[in-house]
C-alpha cells in the first residue's frame, strides 16, 4: 500500500500559478475575441454597463465568500495537516469556477441583449481576471488560503 504524499506550501503555490495564468489568459482571449471578432457591431448601453458592473462585482466578491466557506468547512471537520493542501486546492478550483461564471454570463449576454452590447463582458472579464489573481489562486492568495486553512479559524 502506498502512502499519500504531502504537498508543501511552495509546491502548491507553484502548481497553482500556471493554472492562474491559464484561466486569466483564457478569459482575456474570450474578451478580446468578443469585442473585436465575434460581435459584429459592438455597442455599449446603460443597461449593459449596469449588468457588467453587477457581474464584475459578483466575480470579485462571491469567490472570496465561497473559498472562505470551503476553508471553514475544512476547519470544522478538523482537516489533518497533511490534507490542508487538498482542501485549499478544492477551494481554489471552486473559487475559480465562481469567478469565471459571471464573466462568461456577460459574454453570453452580448448575444442576448439587443444590438450586440459588449459592456457586460467588457466590464466583468477584467474584474474576473483580477479576482482570479488577487482573491482566488494567485501566489499571494494561495498563501493566504493556506494560512487560513492551517489556522483553523472559523470564518
Amino acid at each position: 500500500m502506498t502512502t499519500p504524499q504531502t504537498v508543501d506550501d511552495d509546491q502548491l503555490v507553484r502548481s497553482l500559478t500556471p493554472l492562474t495564468y491559464g484561466f486569466c489568459g483564457a478569459l482575456l482571449m474570450v474578451g478580446l475575441l468578443g469585442v473585436f471578432v465575434i460581435v459584429p457591431e459592438p455597442t455599449v448601453t446603460p443597461t449593459g454597463l449596469a449588468l457588467g458592473a453587477a457581474l464584475g462585482l459578483a466575480a470579485w466578491f462571491i469567490p472570496t465568500v465561497v473559498i472562505r466557506r470551503v476553508l471553514a468547512g475544512g476547519a470544522r471537520q478538523g482537516v489533518a495537516p497533511g490534507s490542508v493542501a487538498g482542501v485549499v486546492r478544492s477551494a481554489v478550483f471552486l473559487g475559480a469556477a465562481v469567478a469565471e461564471g459571471p464573466a462568461l454570463l456577460g459574454f453570453f449576454l452580448a448575444f442576448v441583449l439587443p444590438g450586440g452590447d459588449v459592456a457586460p463582458f467588457a466590464l466583468s472579464i477584467p474584474l474576473a481576471v483580477a479576482s482570479l489573481w488577487f482573491n482566488v489562486s494567485g501566489p499571494a492568495a494561495a498563501r493566504r488560503h493556506l494560512g487560513r486553512a492551517r489556522s483553523g479559524i472559523s470564518f
